[in-house]
């Protein structure tokens, strides 16, 4: 049996644009340095320590909910 290290719950973000640092931490996972938030993504390979990046949020509900730009 394997222990859990991370656990996602989903968190309502509003409509917008955030520039924030993130750090690559698994296969569609990244954690936004400083905080307690993790971005699951769908087909992002960049390997990313750290980097500034601007996260847009376009909706609050759905499959989709933004991007993230490097």
């Amino acid at each position: 049996m394997k222990e859990v290290s991370v656990l996602l719950t989903p968190i309502k973000l509003d409509v917008g644009k955030y520039v924030v640092s993130l750090t690559k931490k698994g296969k569609d996972l990244y954690k936004v340095d400083g905080k307690n938030i993790y971005i699951e993504t769908k087909y992002l390979y960049e390997y990313a320590t750290g980097e500034k990046v601007v996260l847009k949020i376009e909706s609050t509900y759905g499959y989709s909910k933004g991007k993230v730009i490097f």
